[in-house]
């Protein structure tokens, strides 16, 4: 019987009927049977083998990464507990809660940017953009002679020889920049002799918990380089100043929730609390914790994403502090304050955040507020180094044809990529550097 579907309508020869069909359009070809298209495919997939997979099958041994069509199939793969999944996010978990906790770590991004902060951490901004004065000061007074051919000539190291390559991207000299000022700001240490009573963390591991109402959060993650010491950082106000702000009024997202952009878990630990050392460490003090911009896609937004990156972790660091030195249930106004410094940049542009702990009583909006001084978007140098983007041309073309699309990349020039270096915006960075080792 011969058979064919054309626009619906169903013919067949042998019952010489005619009748209409809703089924859809069918063409029915002549081709190979399914047993033998099974056998190609078969022969195909042994003909495309790895010489891995050669000897795998050749001497009968266990497959070290499952095929394709075996992932149904429960493999038991001999891998180190270090690098096994462990972690089930499912009821099965011994700290599954149905009350979900909001996280913020590393790539997060505040959309409301430095009010949200403040908000999330109970916090009154102070001198509205500007550090406290007693930093402004020690900058001054801690420069010495010959900083500015210093400072100019780390830059250069990082931005101009640190590489053979066309251009160094921000990932790499976001970080070697800072390094750089470091070991510059180390100079004074004949002057201030507790900077030697310091230590760097790479990849500093924080966390913190707390409640705003009846939500808890959560700060931890590695956020960047973490400056330590073995004394902590004198309060930077009085307590008649900290008196002061009882009456002041946090900022308000109505009809947006402040705890929007945070991520969401079941499974946590209640009141996780850890500062990032273990007992004995010898600098068990948080000092300052350098953010540097690692994705190019955060520079457009880095006045949301990393000034309340540095306010969140730096106010992290101290309530980890808090925690460990008064209790993890304890609700008070602290005696004396912890202060924690963050520094975030992309290479170029730097800002300081200082963060001072007056009280642990989080959850209400009621009483006396933390204390954060922000100074941001400052620029350090005017960066005329070739970056890593591309000319396009459209040709007024919906499609851009490959000879349209230029990439800007130029030789180097150590002498025209840093200009106009702002020593100011240094004295800043010097300031944070040494606090805490003035006395």
């Amino acid at each position: 019987m011969m058979a064919s579907r054309i626009l619906g309508l169903q013919v067949q020869t042998g019952n010489h009927s005619l009748c209409r069909s809703d089924l859809p359009i069918v063409t029915i070809i002549r081709g190979y049977k399914k047993e033998y298209l099974k056998v190609m495919r078969e022969r195909n997939r042994l003909r495309k083998r790895t010489l891995s997979r050669v000897i795998e099958d050749k001497l009968n041994l266990q497959r070290t990464v499952p095929l394709a069509y075996d992932m149904e199939k429960k493999i038991e793969l001999n891998v180190h507990p270090k690098y096994a999944v462990r972690v089930t996010h499912d009821d099965s978990n011994i700290h599954f809660k149905k009350t979900q906790v909001n996280i913020f770590n590393q790539i997060c991004v505040l959309e409301e940017g430095v009010n949200q902060a403040l908000w999330l951490t109970n916090s009154k901004l102070m001198d509205q953009g500007c550090l406290p004065e007693r930093l402004q000061k020690l900058g001054v007074e801690a420069e010495k002679e010959g900083m500015t051919d210093q400072v100019h000539h780390a830059i250069k190291k990082s931005r101009h020889y640190d590489t053979m390559e066309k251009v160094i991207r921000m990932p790499r000299y976001s970080r070697n920049v800072v390094q750089s000022l470091i070991t510059v700001c180390s100079s004074v240490a004949d002057k201030y002799p507790k900077i030697l009573q310091r230590s760097e963390t790479d990849k500093h591991y924080v966390a913190a918990s707390w409640k705003r109402g009846n939500d808890p959060i959560q700060v931890r993650g590695h956020a960047g380089t973490m400056l330590s010491s073995a004394y902590p950082i004198a309060p930077l106000v009085s307590s008649e100043v900290i008196e002061e702000t009882r009456t002041h009024q946090l900022p308000t997202f109505h009809p947006i929730s402040p705890l929007i952009d945070l991520l969401r878990y079941n499974v946590y630990k209640e009141s996780h609390n850890f500062p990032g050392f273990f007992e004995g460490c010898a600098h068990p003090h948080a000092h300052t914790l350098y953010i540097f911009d690692d994705h190019l896609w955060t520079r457009k937004r880095i006045s949301k994403g990393l000034h309340s990156k540095a306010i969140m972790f730096a106010f992290g660091n101290a309530l980890s502090r808090a925690r460990l030195q008064y209790g993890v249930d304890t609700d008070i106004d602290l005696e004396t304050p912890i202060v924690s410094q963050g520094v975030a940049t992309d290479g170029a542009s730097f800002s300081f955040a200082v963060v001072q702990l007056n009280t642990l009583r989080l959850a209400s909006d009621d009483g006396i507020k933390n204390m954060v001084w922000l100074d941001a978007d400052n620029l350090l140098y005017d960066d005329q180094y070739p970056q890593d983007i591309k000319i396009v041309k459209s040709n007024k073309r919906k499609k851009t044809r490959k000879w349209y699309i230029k990439k800007m990349i130029t030789k180097r020039d150590p002498e025209v990529g840093c200009q106009e270096l702002n020593m100011d915006i240094f004295r800043k960075f010097l300031a944070l550097y040494v606090h805490g080792a003035e006395y």
